[in-house]
């Protein structure tokens, strides 16, 4: 975590940053405390899932191993434009995501940053793409309904 932090200048692990925001004296005219920092280093464990509604893009993680991308449905929950890596294929929602215009496949530091550049400099196109990722999350609500009617109409659960 230490190198990523090196690689950019504005950031700032969570825990360095809760510990700030208590001591800092910087406040602003509406009274908010005043960080110049733009990116946030998460370094513990659990509360990813929750955070990213505060992101214009979120990158999710696991896309690079053998073990393929983590759960996109996280951030696009929260009608964000949603990047991965490569390893993608085994996972329908990351393909339903590619398909529908909400996400993308990275496959390098490159990609990557072209992605954010493209996306953080065309503010139509990061909306468009975030409001594919919640029309994609709320398509499939009702899923527990549906599976617990078809346990219901084949009498799975009966004897």
């Amino acid at each position: 975590m230490n190198s990523v932090k090196r690689k950019f200048s504005k950031s700032i692990f969570y825990s360095d940053w809760v510990n700030l925001l208590k001591e800092t004296e910087n406040i602003d005219n509406e009274g908010n405390k005043i960080l110049d920092f733009n990116c946030l280093i998460i370094d513990n464990v659990g509360m990813l899932s929750s955070i990213y509604k505060y992101a214009n893009i979120c990158y999710v993680g696991g896309g690079f191993g053998a073990e393929g991308v983590h759960n996109v449905l996280e951030a696009a929950v929260y009608g964000k434009p949603v990047l991965f890596g490569p390893e993608y294929e085994k996972f329908l929602e990351a393909v339903d995501l590619i398909e529908r215009g909400a996400a993308a496949e990275v496959k390098n530091a490159i990609d990557l940053e072209q992605a954010f550049d493209n996306l953080f400099n065309n503010e139509n196109k990061r909306n468009k793409w975030g409001m594919a990722a919640r029309d994609y999350v709320l398509s499939k609500a009702g899923a527990t309904d549906q599976i617990i009617d078809f346990i219901y109409k084949k009498r799975l659960l009966t004897n």
